[in-house]
């Protein structure tokens, strides 16, 4: 439905020959292919709603969406018939055998007692008071949801903001939001400080999913006066591609990124190390982060060691666990 695809297949008419090339054919489910499908073969793959009917497991969450979680077992057969002749894949490790090997590792990490205290009365209350005296509190699980994945990397203070209000139908009229700003103490920091000395010579690529976490991490470094690239996203293109430089060339040791600024058209070969404070909840996000530094130009390494900071018993759990689902549908 969007523009630009509706766009594109009226821009390649009846072009008799057509290739379809992607490294992310599916986002996440199936029904990623359908758009490919239907330009390849319109008459085949028709309607995106007979697609599903016919094809996929679709139930409804407890929101009252619709979520894609397979292929129909009895139609599995028929899917793959029409899909096996016209798909050519092509992994990774065919194409660039030379890639050193990837190494995983995570690192369980606990909640300190601020942090914990603010994480559990989110949890059973939907209500955490803190102790400057703020009250955060939501009212819908997905906000809760947002609320503990930030308490399960740090703790927080409320700021408010005056912003405009796109409700409003007068130009210009501002509201007063209050936001939840990540503060120390951090278990994420803390762990990742104390690890320090363990990386050794290694250059290493930082990723988080939120900013917050980012930058609260460069202001320790600076703290323990350590020199870091940024990508976040609030950089200009050309500081952005300063940092880069100089981490390739080996002038600062490591580079600190959102996933979201920093998963996708950048190289960081240098790097045989890298952490993820966070993940995000898309696994093809993920990869592409990955895939900054595990490319052509690192096999200059022995290997690339992937490590993730974790915390116990917290909702990130869950995100590990729904990335797993994913890879599983992508297979």
């Amino acid at each position: 439905k969007a523009k630009g695809t509706r766009a594109f297949k009226y821009a390649t008419g009846d072009a008799d020959i057509r290739i379809a090339l992607s490294g992310t054919p599916i986002m996440s489910t199936p029904d990623d292919l359908f758009s490919a499908l239907n330009w390849l073969y319109p008459t085949a793959y028709p309607s995106k709603t007979g697609f599903l009917d016919r094809f996929c497991d679709v139930v409804v969450n407890e929101w009252g969406a619709s979520i894609v979680t397979g292929i129909k077992k009895n139609m599995q057969n028929e899917f793959f018939a029409g899909l096996d002749p016209i798909l050519r894949r092509m992994p990774k490790e065919v194409i660039l055998p030379f890639l050193p090997p990837v190494l995983r590792d995570r690192r369980d990490v606990e909640m300190g007692t601020k942090q914990a205290k603010a994480y559990k009365q989110m949890n059973e209350k939907m209500v955490a008071e803190l102790d400057n005296g703020d009250v955060i509190y939501t009212t819908s699980p997905l906000t809760k949801m947002g609320r503990l994945l930030q308490f399960a990397s740090a703790y927080g203070t409320m700021e408010s903001r005056e912003v405009n209000d796109k409700n409003s139908p007068l130009p210009n009229q501002k509201i007063i939001e209050e936001y939840l700003v990540l503060t120390d103490p951090s278990c994420k920091i803390d762990a990742f400080m104390e690890d320090l000395p363990d990386f050794g010579e290694s250059s290493v690529v930082v990723f988080a999913q939120s900013k917050q976490l980012i930058n609260l991490l460069a202001a320790r470094l600076d703290k323990h006066d350590i020199k870091y690239g940024l990508i976040t996203g609030d950089q200009d293109a050309v500081e952005r591609q300063a940092y880069m430089d100089s981490f390739q060339a080996g002038n600062i040791k490591y580079i600190l990124c959102t996933i979201q600024a920093g998963g996708t058209g950048i190289t960081l070969t240098k790097a045989d190390t890298m952490v993820f404070l966070q993940r995000s909840w898309s696994m093809i996000d993920n990869q592409q982060a990955e895939a900054r530094a595990h490319r052509i130009g690192s096999q200059i390494h022995e290997k690339v060691q992937i490590i993730d900071y974790v915390t116990s018993g917290s909702v990130e759990e869950y995100v590990f666990e729904a990335i797993a689902k994913k890879l599983d549908n992508l297979e």
